[in-house]
């Protein structure tokens, strides 16, 4: 699970592949400047740590920055504090501009924090001078879900500065489990894994908590060459349930293909099911291929952003239950399905995923 700024919001509302920005209003170039990250918990929690996601610019060796959660006043941090501020600790160097997380810091004590009341995470200068050239800025993820704000101080006031009503990218730590998106994953890219020709496949291993019925997927991938027709199988465990046909010309690249199958296919419940995609005739070669895009992240966050039953899988096996699963790709392949309960898709806009209620835990577990 996690908060509301997160990837169920970000997939069902808009799209979990647009582009991590810099917030240009939004930066700490003098030791009096703060930025603040405003949100809503989905859970009532208890947080003892927190990661941040900046864009530093420059050296910022000897500059030391703190942390902390605020209450909201009137749609500004208010000063007073919620649990307490994290101790010192210092920025990255870098060689020219770059997303840098802050790392895990731990609050000086933990934070509770109650469910749907706006809180603000609050970044500061403890010691140390940045400046024009040396400077950290906020980051901030190209989608606004559900009122989410960065805000900037000058010194003097949160309000005289432009609002900017799109999502910050933090976690938060609560006991063994992580919550909100993860900090270092950045951009959505192709995965480095084996591309789609001959033998080799991609695709996804996932389970839902209801029978259910698969009508479709969406996925996002690019391709070289003239590689052959992109075949789809579904599978419930090593069963083949289904398969369908692309044809290459139908499918663009680098943008949300949907394939809807011309037979609905119904699926277990609490089983896990694979969406596997190959070369018809197990055709192409490297350079005739295909190359699902995927959404890096560090393992050690993924089960704060989906259920630790829905993964990318690759490699040759026929057997999708022998293919291999990745901890550090969110794929960028989604099963479109009919839900009986509430008859309704839950579509992304703008090119995005999607994400269906029945997903145990949702997509974030």
């Amino acid at each position: 699970m996690s908060f509301s700024i997160n990837t169920i919001s970000l997939i069902s509302d808009k799209s979990i592949f647009a582009s991590v920005s810099s917030g240009t209003a939004i930066i700490i170039n003098d030791a009096a400047e703060r930025i603040a990250y405003s949100f809503k918990p989905h859970k009532t929690m208890t947080v003892t740590d927190v990661d941040m996601l900046t864009y530093q610019v420059g050296n910022i060796t000897g500059v030391n920055f703190k942390m902390r959660f605020e209450t909201d006043n009137a749609g500004v941090p208010s000063g007073t504090v919620v649990g307490a501020e994290t101790a010192a600790f210092a920025g990255v160097n870098t060689t020219g501009a770059n997303y840098r997380p802050t790392g895990l810091q731990a609050l000086g004590s933990s934070a509770v924090l109650t469910i749907n009341v706006t809180y603000w995470l609050v970044l500061w200068v403890d010691s140390g001078t940045p400046d024009a050239s040396n400077y950290i800025q906020g980051a901030r993820y190209g989608a606004r879900s559900n009122g989410e704000t960065l805000r900037h101080y000058d010194g003097i006031n949160w309000t005289n500065t432009t609002v900017v009503t799109l999502t910050g990218l933090f976690i938060v730590k609560e006991g063994v489990n992580y919550h909100g998106f993860a900090p270092n994953a950045y951009s959505i890219s192709r995965t480095t894994r084996t591309d789609i020709f001959s033998t080799n496949k991609q695709g996804i291993k996932f389970r839902v908590g209801v029978l259910n019925t698969l009508v479709g997927i969406s996925f996002i991938v690019t391709k070289s060459g003239s590689p052959n027709n992109l075949v789809v199988t579904v599978y419930e465990g090593s069963t083949s349930k289904y398969t369908q046909t692309m044809l290459v010309a139908d499918i663009p690249i680098q943008a949300t293909n949907k394939c809807y199958f011309s037979s609905p296919v119904q699926l277990a419940k609490d089983t896990d099911c694979y969406i596997v995609l190959s070369q018809e005739s197990d055709g192409g070669s490297d350079t005739a291929d295909y190359d699902l895009y995927i959404y890096p992240i560090d393992s050690t966050y993924i089960n704060a952003m989906m259920p630790a039953n829905y993964r990318f899988v690759y490699g040759t096996a026929s057997d999708p239950t022998t293919l291999s699963v990745s901890t550090t790709e969110i794929p960028g392949l989604v099963p479109i399905i009919f839900d009986p309960e509430t008859e309704l898709d839950c579509a992304a806009g703008g090119g995005g995923m999607i994400v269906h209620p029945g997903f145990n835990g949702g997509m974030n577990g």
